[in-house]
């Protein structure tokens, strides 16, 4: 389905990773010994999280400019203008 695309499916829970031939080739993986021993693209594990910390984790730089795209203007009930995540309700 992915093809030439590298591309990496984590679990939920984070011990379980994923990967395509693409992904595999792309980090260079198999020569490094980091691929599966079985070659099945499922990574588990130690494998898992070094795969992932290595070639598919967001960069700081990437995680915060992700960040400040989430946060947009939100409307006040006064009609102003505030960022942030609403007050409680009561508040």
């Amino acid at each position: 389905m992915t093809g030439d695309v590298p591309t990496a499916l984590r679990a939920h829970d984070g011990h379980t990773l994923w990967v395509n031939t693409a992904a595999l080739r792309t980090a260079g993986a198999a020569e490094a010994g980091g691929a599966p021993e079985d070659d099945d693209g499922i990574l588990r594990e130690h494998d898992a999280w070094d795969f992932f910390d290595t070639y598919a984790a967001a960069t700081p730089a990437e995680t915060l400019d992700a960040r400040r795209a989430r946060r947009r203007p939100r409307a006040r009930d006064d009609g102003r203008r505030a960022l942030g995540p609403r007050p409680a309700l009561g508040a």
